[in-house]
């Protein structure tokens, strides 16, 4: 008898050492993959000629990104440069600023977590370590700019200068002499300049502090006084002994921070202030200027984001005038795309809009007026892809079912909408300048990811991924919960249902309810790789439902 329980005992932990272990692996290799996704293109460019597409790429489970061309012809990939190249086998450092600037943008990758690319296509611009280095298409010789702690880089439309943000001002360099400019003086430890403040980083998707002007002579820059916010001091868990990092952080109901905006010339100068209420529109929530023939325009927003207005400003006196105004006796949401988008003539522009009750894009008059709203009620619209104005359409992530996310193209002149994607998933697009060509990213609803070249709606190539291809995949019922059923506060929510495997029917589970607590918040979708975690606790004895909110 002692025998047989010495013999269960046994069975007993081995079991329990068998699933913690295969638990510690199903996470280290999710949380070594990102979710099975590194080693996937990332932020592809078109270069003008619509030839090659630039990229970004990491290894299967490195996260260090690294800088590739693809050449659509011939489908061959060649890598541009690497961290490594340039540190030379020294470590990558980040400063607090650029730490804090990554985890507002939710970046956990490492190397070139971004570049820019000029209009002509003849060179890229890159950041590592605070640093900043210049790389010509066509030597691939890479050229170490002045200065160090930069963050924030930027072409000018017309690829002769960079601008970037040190010590709190903004500075140009000038890509010809290598001369370093600095534009915006008098910062402080509360007084700064040319970066987004944190509301506008963590909460309204907008990172930039300064913007180009189309002709390349002047930028347009924030300043945040910051003298009347709480400061919190943030520790590193992994390294008690740093000292913790001070960092305003306004909370509910205490002061925010103070935002103006100038226009400055390149190489510095006065700064010309631009006017608006900024008492009762306190928040800067988008910058655009885009176009030379379209003016510098501002969207503002009440504390309480009741009230938006669109301004088009006069840089030149300061003054602005309203294009259109926005109320909602709940909140006014931001769309993430860049909202207004000019048309090139500057006689039209694009505007997004929950004012009918559901997203929906419009067409305007350089003046404010409504031309024709150009997406029906019924049509789940998640952003703005590209607008095409020589052939008269704009392309639009959405679709009926907004569990998932089509490419579509709409006329401008009005009319019913075309889908060019089909498969059930989540699908996305990035559009070349002149919108003849797109990298069209596809998670289906079979698991199965990737990202193609499409040209006259066709599929010529496929960007080369190296991401490890997950050893099994999730099992998930997409499903809807009907509430209130037969009264006047009826709703449908969305649903997702993950069982365990196996499944006994008849048998009663515990389920694990999981519900995002704010609003909008999309967390039942088509993507099937997005219930890894779900499917590992079903799988552990529970049912996991997830439903969404509001």
């Amino acid at each position: 008898m002692r025998k047989i329980q010495l013999i269960c005992i046994s069975l007993l932990l081995a079991t329990s050492a068998a699933v913690a272990q295969t638990s510690s692996t199903f996470f280290r290799d999710l949380a070594e993959t990102r979710n099975y996704s590194l080693g996937r293109p990332l932020a592809p460019a078109f270069t003008p000629d619509n030839r090659t597409v630039i990229f970004l790429r990491g290894g299967a489970r490195d996260p260090v990104l690294r800088l590739y061309a693809f050449d659509i012809a011939s489908g061959q990939e060649r890598e541009l440069i690497s961290p490594e190249q340039i540190l030379a086998g020294a470590d990558e450092t980040l400063s607090p600023e650029e730490k804090a600037r990554r985890e507002r943008a939710r970046i956990s990758t490492r190397g070139f977590t971004a570049f820019e690319l000029s209009q002509d296509g003849k060179r890229i611009v890159v950041t590592l370590s605070g640093k900043l280095y210049l790389l010509p298409l066509d030597t691939l010789e890479v050229v170490a700019l002045p200065g160090s702690n930069w963050i924030d880089p930027r072409l000018s439309p017309d690829g002769n200068f960079l601008a970037a943000v040190k010590d709190n001002d903004l500075h140009v360099i000038d890509l010809a002499t290598r001369a370093v400019s600095q534009v915006t003086t008098g910062a402080t430890e509360t007084l700064h300049h040319a970066v987004a403040e944190f509301v506008a980083q963590e909460e309204m998707s907008r990172r930039e502090g300064y913007w180009w002007s189309p002709d390349s002579d002047w930028i347009v820059y924030q300043e945040n006084d910051e003298s009347g916010v709480e400061v919190r001091y943030i520790a590193d868990p992994l390294h008690p002994e740093f000292v913790p990092q001070p960092f305003f952080y306004p909370r509910t109901g205490t002061a925010n921070t103070k935002v103006r905006l100038g226009v400055i010339a390149r190489h510095g100068g006065p700064t010309q202030w631009i006017d608006w209420e900024r008492d009762k529109y306190p928040y800067l929530a988008r910058v655009i200027w885009s176009e030379a023939a379209a003016p510098l325009t501002l969207v503002v927003q009440n504390r309480s984001q009741q009230e938006e207005l669109v301004l088009a400003a006069d840089p030149t006196s300061g003054k602005t005038r309203t294009l259109l105004t926005e109320k909602d006796p709940a909140w006014i949401n931001l769309d993430d795309s860049e909202m207004p988008a000019w048309f090139s003539d500057g006689q039209q522009f694009l505007w997004t809009t929950e004012r009918g009750g559901t997203w929906q894009v419009e067409l305007h008059r350089a003046d404010g007026t409504l031309e024709r709203v150009l997406t029906p009620k019924d049509f789940r619209y998640s952003r703005v892809l590209a607008h095409d104005e020589a052939n008269g359409a704009i392309y639009v992530q959405g679709g009926p079912d907004p569990r998932e996310a089509h490419i579509w193209r709409f006329p401008l002149d009005g009319g019913a909408g075309t889908a060019l994607t089909a498969d059930p998933g989540v699908h996305s697009a990035v559009f070349s300048e002149d919108a003849t060509v797109y990298v069209h990213s596809y998670h289906r609803r079979d698991g199965v990811v990737g990202a193609e070249i499409v040209r006259d709606g066709m599929p010529v190539a496929q960007l080369p991924s190296v991401a490890e291809v997950p050893p099994d995949l999730p099992q998930v019922e997409l499903t809807r919960v009907n509430v209130g059923k037969g009264t006047k506060a009826a709703r449908t929510f969305d649903a997702a249902i993950v069982r365990p495997r196996p499944f006994e029917v008849g048998r009663k589970y515990p389920v694990i309810l999981s519900v995002y607590a704010g609003p909008t918040a999309k967390m039942v979708t088509s993507a099937l790789r997005a219930y890894f975690a779900d499917q590992w606790m079903a799988d552990q004895g529970y049912v996991v439902v997830r439903i969404d909110g509001r």
